[in-house]
């Protein structure tokens, strides 16, 4: 039952898998970077999203009772 060429399979596998794992952590900081990035351009586009009117009512109504 015993094969030679199956061990080497397995330690390849070993491999892809770990190349795999590290190239999912490069995306995962990609994506990071990307939604921070994100962040800061809405922030400069939009500098301050709460300042309509609804929202300053709502907050007027709270603070009056």
């Amino acid at each position: 039952m015993y094969s030679p060429g199956f061990e080497n399979l397995g330690i390849t596998l070993k491999k892809e898998k770990r190349k795999k794992k590290n190239r999912n952590k490069k995306e995962r900081n990609m994506d990071f970077f990307l939604f921070f990035f994100l962040l800061f351009l809405l922030q400069v586009l939009y500098p301050q999203p709460f300042k309509h009117l609804e929202w300053k009512q709502f907050l007027d109504s709270r603070s009056g009772q």
